[in-house]
Parts: C-alpha cells; structure tokens; sequence
C-alpha cells in the first residue's frame, strides 16, 4: 500500500498502489543538478540519439537504481553505465 505525506509528487511518497504503480522518494533531479559537467556532459551523450535528455536518462537510471538496490544511494559521481 502506497504511503503518502502529502500531496502525490509533492512531498513523500513511496510504496506501491494497487500492485501497478510504484512509488520511491525522487531526489535523483536533484543530484543531477549538482553534478559536475563532466558528469553532465556523459549523460548527455548517453542519451544522444535517444528520445530523451540527458537529464531524463539520469533521473530514470537513479530512481532504477534506488529500487533495484533497496533505496541504496547510488555513488557519487553517478555516472552511465
């Protein structure tokens, strides 16, 4: 069952609803933020030739790691695999 503190997106939230949506504290727009460029510019080429941005491709690789390693923060720099 999904915990909510807040409105959805808004504050926290993490959990799952209904067995079809799965929810996990997002920060990782953040992290990506403070990356340094050369960080920055790796996930932009990663995402060169895909239909997203550099920036979509490490908030979406974060939340996948997050979820996949128990809520563990990824190491920083976090870079492409």
């Amino acid at each position: 069952m999904a915990k909510v503190t807040g409105p959805l997106m808004s504050i926290d939230e993490s959990g799952a609803f209904a067995d079809t949506l799965g929810l996990c504290p997002v920060e990782g727009d953040q992290l990506q933020q403070a990356e340094d460029q050369t960080t920055k510019d790796a996930w932009n080429q990663a995402a060169s030739g895909k239909p997203l941005s550099g920036f979509n491709l490490y908030v979406g690789e974060y939340v996948s790691y997050r979820i996949a390693n128990g809520g563990v923060t990824p190491p920083s720099p976090f870079l492409p695999s």
